[in-house]
C-alpha cells in the first residue's frame, strides 16, 4: 500500500489469474463455465447486463437485482490547469476523508465519463436564437461547428463533415440507427495532442451496501415473498427488515454528505432519470444521439418498488435500445467498439491527478472506473503487528551475515510500515481507511483500430502496469458500469489490491477543464474542446467589462465579432461599436446595422456628421412628458470634459504640447455651460457656438475671451466644426451602431470625440432603453489616446454609470500595457476602471502580458505555465487565456475557445482576398428587387459553405 512517495507494505505480485476457487466457484472446472455461472453470454441485451433495478423516490437512491441500496452523485468537474500541487494535494484529501465515511462492508465507485452527445448544451443555445433577420443563419452555423466538433473532431474535413451530418439529420427523421456513417478526412492537427473532440467529461460517485437480502436472491426473492398469500408473514418480516435496512443506510449517507459539504461540493444526487440517462448515453453511443432516453417512473416509498415492481418500467428496461455482442477482448454496442484496460499494480508513489495524464494522452470517449470496497480494517491492522513481528525478528538476526538482510531496504520497509500503521490508527486524530480497489479505462470508437490503439497506448502510460483485458473484457467492462460492482466480483476478477483512502484520492482524475459560466447564454470551448456556456453578462462578476488582448494575427477580431454575433443572436443587445479599420463594417450591414464614418471634411463618398456634445436626450422628460429638463450632474461632467480637452487639442504646438487648463478656467466654463442652459428655449438643442458666443459677450472679460479663443478649431470657423458644432446628426435608434473612426484615429482631436461618443452613448442607454435591455460598448484602440490624467477619470465614470445600467464595455487593445497605462492616468481608485473590468482575454503569450498579470492580478507560476501553454489552430479555434475577477474578489483562470463559425468569419473577414470575393458574390445577388443588405447575406451564407475556412485556406 503505497503512501505519497512510498513503496507498498503490502505489496504482491498478482501473477495473472482470473478467478479464485471459493465456496461460490467452487463446482465449475473452467473459465467458461465459471463466466456462465455468473450471467455472462455472448450476446445479451442492455438491461440483463445492469444491475440497477428500482428507483424510490422518497428516499432518493436506488435498488439493485441483488437487493443493494445504491446512491449516485454527479460530481463537479474542477478546473486543473492551473492548480499547484499543494492545491491538488488538499483536495485529494477532501476526498479521501469523504470515502474514510464509507462504512465497513460497503463499495464505492468513481466514474469518469466522456463522451460526444452534446445534445442537451446544442438545444440550450439553440432554444435561445432569435428567430429574426439574419439570426438564424449565424445561429445554426454555430451549432454546426460544435456539432462537428463532437461528432467528427475539430479537424474533420468541414465539406465531408458537413456531408456525414446530413446524412446523419436523415437516420435520425427517419429513426434509423443501423447505417454506418462515412468518417470525413481529417485535417492536419497542427500539433494539438488535447481537446481534439468537443467531448463532454462527467464525474459521479457511487455508494452502495449490501442488505439483509442480498445474499438471499436478491429482490426476486423479496417480490415472491410479499406478492405470497401463503407467505404472507414471511413477506412482511422480510419487508420489516428492508426498512430497517433503509433507514440505517439514510444515516450513512447523511454522515457522507455532511463530509461532502465540508469538502466544498455541492451534494447532487440523481435521480431515476437522471441515471438512466447516463445509462443510456454509456450503453447507446449511437442512439442517444439520434432520440432521448426514456422516461423512468420512480417511486414513491421502498415499499411501492417492492410491491409493485412489475407495473412501472425499472432503471434497467429505461436504458434499453440494442444488443450488445461480447467478446474476450470487450464489447461490441451500436456499431461501437469497446475496449479495456486495467492496472495490476499500484506504483512505487502515488501523487494528485496521476491518472490525468494517461487520459490526456489517450483522449477519446469512453470511461474510467475505480471501483473499491471497505473490508473489515481489524483485519489489516493484525496484518500489520505480523509484519512488524517479522521485521523486528529480522532486526534481530542482523548480526549473523548469512541471515542478514539489506540495511537499506529493512529501514524503509519499517519507514512504511510505521506509516500506515499511523495512519489506520483509530487513536489518531485524523486516520484514514485500508480499501480493495481497482481501476479500469474502457475505450470505445466506432473506429475500431483507433479504440484499441488507445487501449494499447494505455499499458505503457499506467507506469507500465496496464493490462489490456484479453481473456475476460467483456467481464471487466461489466464490472465498470455504475451500480455493478459487487465486492464478490473481486475474486473473479482479481485486479483489486489494498491501497489507503489517501492514496485511492490521489488516483480519482476528478479534474476538468473550465466548466463556463452556468449562466451563460454563448457557446465557447474549454481546452478540453468540451462546450461551454459563457457570457460576460454573467451573475458571477460585478460587471460586464472586459479586456481582449493580443498581437496582430492571434485573431481578436474573429473572437470581438464571435462575441457580439452570439451576443445578439442570443438577445436583444443594443451594440455599438467604437471601430478603427472597418473591422466591423461588412458584419454590422449584413446584421442590420448602421455604419458611420466620422470625418472632418468631405472624404469620397463619406460626409461628415456632427456629434454635438451639448445635446442631452429630452424624450419623454420634464413635467408631465414636456421633453424640457436640465442637464443632469454627469452629464455637465462630459461637457467640461469635452471642452477641457478641446483647450488643450487647440492650444497644441508643434511638439504636441499643450497648454494647461486651470481650475479657474474650468470653474469659468461651468459658469457660462449653466447659464445659456437655464436661458434656453424648450426644445432648443444648444451648439458649441452658444457657448463661444457667452464668452465672447463680456469684452471685459479676458479670461472668457481667451477660452473662446482657444476653441475656436472646434467652432463651425474651425478645422473640426463640422464634427463638434451643430445640431446632432447621429440616429442612434439601430440596434447596432458602428462609429469607423479610421479617418481621425491620428487628429489632435480624438480624445474629445471620443469623450462625446461616450456622452452620448451614455444618455442613450439612461434615457431611451430600459435597465434589463443588454447593452454591448465594442472600443477598438482607438481607446487608448484617453490614457491622460484629465480624461481618464471621466472614463472612469462611464464604466461606473455603464455597470448600472446592464452595459458591458469591451476593449480592444494590443498589449495589456496599453490597459494598464489607461489604469494608471486615472489613479487605480477602488472604483474605478480597473475595480470595474472583471473579464480578460488574452490571445497570445507575450511574456510582458504575463509580467504585468502578474504585478495587476497577482497570477501564479502554475498560471503563468498555463498561459504558456496556449495551443491555437487556426482556422479552426483561437485558444486564449482566461481570467476572471469574479464578484468575490478571487481570480479564475483557465484556457478557452473560441471557434469561429463560417457565417461569422464571413461577416467579419477582412482578408483581401476574403474581402474581394465577398464584394463579387454580393454584386452577383445585387438584382432588381434585392436590397444590398439581403445581397451580403446570400454572399456569406453560400461562402461559407463553399469556404469555411477562407480564402487562405481552400479546402
Amino acid at each position: 500500500m503505497p503512501k505519497r512517495g512510498s513503496a507498498s507494505p503490502f505489496s504482491r505480485n498478482p501473477g495473472y489469474s482470473w478467478f479464485r476457487r471459493d465456496d461460490v466457484l467452487s463446482d465449475t472446472a473452467t473459465i467458461d463455465e465459471a463466466v456462465a455461472k455468473l450471467g455472462y453470454s455472448p450476446e445479451l441485451r442492455i438491461q440483463d447486463v445492469l444491475d440497477a433495478y428500482k428507483y424510490v423516490q422518497d428516499g432518493d437512491y436506488f435498488l439493485t437485482r441483488d437487493a443493494r441500496m445504491v446512491v449516485v452523485w454527479a460530481l463537479p468537474a474542477i478546473p486543473g490547469d492551473a492548480l499547484s500541487e499543494d492545491t491538488k494535494t488538499g483536495i485529494a484529501d477532501s476526498l479521501a476523508g469523504i470515502i474514510d465515511h464509507f462504512p465497513e462492508g460497503s463499495t464505492g465507485q468513481y466514474i469518469r465519463f466522456s463522451h460526444r452527445d452534446v445534445t442537451d448544451r446544442l438545444d440550450r443555445f439553440r432554444a435561445g436564437v432569435r428567430n429574426e433577420g439574419f439570426f438564424p443563419q449565424v445561429g445554426e452555423s454555430i451549432l454546426r461547428v460544435q456539432e462537428r466538433a463532437a461528432r467528427f473532431g475539430f479537424f474533420a474535413h468541414p465539406l465531408d463533415a458537413d456531408a456525414s451530418m446530413r446524412q446523419f439529420e436523415r437516420m435520425r427523421e427517419s429513426g434509423d440507427d443501423g447505417s454506418v456513417i462515412q468518417a470525413p478526412r481529417e485535417l492536419s492537427p497542427q500539433g494539438i495532442s488535447r481537446g481534439r473532440y468537443a467531448l463532454v467529461t462527467e464525474h459521479y460517485l457511487i455508494f452502495s451496501v449490501d442488505t439483509s437480502r442480498t445474499d438471499k436472491r436478491g429482490l426476486s426473492s423479496v417480490v415472491e415473498q410479499i406478492r405470497s398469500a401463503v407467505v404472507l408473514n414471511k413477506g412482511e418480516d422480510a419487508l420489516k427488515r428492508m426498512l430497517e435496512d433503509e433507514r440505517r443506510f439514510k444515516n450513512i449517507l447523511e454522515e457522507i454528505e455532511y463530509a461532502m459539504t465540508a469538502a466544498g461540493l455541492t451534494v447532487q444526487r440523481l435521480d431515476g432519470n437522471a441515471v438512466t440517462q447516463l445509462l443510456y448515453r454509456m450503453l447507446n453511443p449511437r442512439r442517444s444521439v439520434l432520440s432521448g432516453a426514456p422516461e423512468n417512473s420512480g417511486y414513491e416509498t421502498l415499499t411501492d418498488a417492492l410491491t409493485l415492481g412489475d407495473f412501472r418500467p425499472g432503471v434497467a428496461q429505461c436504458s434499453v435500445g440494442t444488443m450488445i455482442a461480447t467478446s474476450r477482448e470487450g464489447w461490441a454496442i451500436d456499431g461501437y467498439q469497446h475496449y479495456v484496460t486495467s492496472v495490476r499494480v499500484m506504483p512505487e508513489e502515488t501523487r494528485p491527478a496521476m491518472l490525468l495524464r494517461s487520459l490526456r494522452e489517450t483522449e477519446g470517449e469512453g470511461w474510467c472506473t475505480i471501483n473499491w470496497s471497505v473490508p473489515k480494517q481489524a483485519t489489516y491492522r493484525r496484518n500489520l503487528t505480523m509484519k512488524h513481528v517479522l521485521l523486528s525478528n529480522q532486526k534481530d538476526m542482523q548480526h549473523i551475515p548469512l541471515l542478514a538482510s539489506d540495511p537499506i531496504k529493512l529501514a524503509k520497509r519499517e519507514q512504511d510500515l510505521d506509516y500506515v500503521r499511523n495512519a489506520i490508527n483509530q487513536e489518531e486524530t485524523v486516520y484514514h481507511k485500508v480499501v480493495r480497489a481497482s481501476v479500469h479505462f474502457v475505450c470505445r470508437g466506432q473506429d475500431a483500430v483507433a479504440a484499441l490503439k488507445r487501449a494499447k497506448q494505455l499499458e505503457k502510460l499506467l507506469w507500465n502496469a496496464g493490462y489490456r483485458e484479453t481473456l475476460r473484457g467483456e467481464a471487466v467492462i461489466h464490472h465498470s458500469l455504475p451500480m455493478n460492482f459487487r465486492a464478490g466480483a473481486q475474486q473473479f476478477i482479481r485486479r483489486d489490491f489494498p491501497i489507503l483512502t489517501t492514496n485511492l484520492a490521489d488516483l480519482i482524475p476528478v479534474y476538468s477543464g473550465f466548466p463556463g459560466l452556468d449562466d451563460g447564454r454563448l457557446m465557447f470551448n474549454n481546452s478540453n474542446g468540451e462546450p461551454v456556456p459563457f457570457d460576460v453578462f454573467t451573475k458571477h462578476a460585478t460587471a460586464g467589462h472586459a479586456l481582449i488582448s493580443g498581437g496582430t494575427g492571434t485573431g481578436k477580431s474573429f473572437l470581438i465579432n464571435g462575441v457580439v454575433s452570439q451576443s445578439r443572436a442570443q438577445a436583444p443587445t443594443k451594440t455599438f461599436v467604437i471601430d478603427k479599420g472597418f473591422n466591423f463594417s461588412e458584419h454590422c450591414e449584413a446584421a442590420g446595422g448602421q455604419t458611420i464614418v466620422l470625418v472632418s471634411e468631405q472624404t469620397g463618398d463619406y460626409t461628415p456628421i456632427c456629434l454635438n456634445p451639448f445635446w442631452i436626450d429630452e424624450s419623454g422628460s420634464g413635467a408631465g412628458g414636456s421633453g424640457f429638463r436640465e442637464p443632469s450632474s454627469s452629464e455637465y461632467g462630459y461637457m467640461l470634459g469635452i471642452l477641457i480637452g478641446m483647450l488643450k487639442a487647440g492650444t497644441a504646438n508643434e511638439q504636441g504640447v499643450t497648454e494647461p487648463v486651470t481650475k479657474e478656467e474650468m470653474n469659468r466654463l461651468m459658469a457660462h455651460l449653466q447659464a445659456i442652459f437655464s436661458a434656453r428655449q424648450a426644445g432648443q438643442e444648444l451648439t458649441l457656438s452658444d457657448l463661444t458666443r457667452s464668452l465672447e459677450h463680456n469684452l471685459d472679460d479676458t479670461l472668457a475671451q481667451s477660452l473662446a479663443r482657444r476653441l475656436h478649431d472646434f467652432t463651425r470657423g474651425g478645422i473640426w466644426g463640422a464634427i463638434f458644432d451643430g445640431p446632432l446628426e447621429v440616429n442612434w435608434d439601430a440596434e447596432m451602431i458602428v462609429l469607423e473612426t479610421s479617418f481621425l484615429a491620428d487628429a489632435p482631436c480624438m480624445d474629445v470625440v471620443m469623450l462625446a461618443l461616450f456622452s452620448q452613448i451614455e444618455a442613450y442607454m439612461k434615457f431611451r432603453l430600459p435597465r434589463s435591455y443588454r447593452k454591448l460598448i465594442v472600443i477598438d484602440e482607438s481607446w487608448k489616446v484617453l490614457a491622460k490624467q484629465h480624461l481618464a477619470r471621466t472614463v472612469a465614470g462611464f464604466f461606473r454609470e455603464a455597470r448600472k445600467y446592464q452595459a458591458a464595455i469591451l476593449l480592444i487593445s494590443q498589449t495589456l500595457s496599453d490597459f494598464r497605462s489607461l489604469v494608471n492616468a486615472e489613479g487605480g481608485r477602488d472604483d474605478g476602471i480597473l475595480a470595474n473590468t472583471r473579464h480578460f482575454f488574452m490571445l497570445g503569450k507575450s511574456k510582458q502580458d504575463m509580467d504585468d498579470a502578474e504585478e495587476m492580478f497577482g497570477i501564479t507560476q502554475e498560471e503563468r505555465v498555463m498561459w504558456d501553454g496556449v495551443k491555437s489552430a487556426l482556422p479552426q479555434f483561437s485558444e486564449f487565456f482566461y481570467l476572471l475577477r469574479h464578484k468575490s474578489n478571487i481570480n479564475y483562470t483557465a484556457l478557452m475557445r473560441y471557434c469561429s463559425d463560417p457565417v461569422t468569419y464571413w461577416m467579419s473577414s477582412t482578408t483581401p482576398r476574403d474581402v474581394d470575393l465577398r464584394r463579387e458574390r454580393r454584386n452577383h445577388y445585387l438584382v432588381d428587387g434585392v436590397s444590398p443588405m439581403q445581397a451580403l447575406q446570400s454572399a456569406i451564407v453560400e461562402l461559407s459553405e463553399e469556404l469555411p475556412y477562407g480564402t487562405e485556406y481552400p479546402l
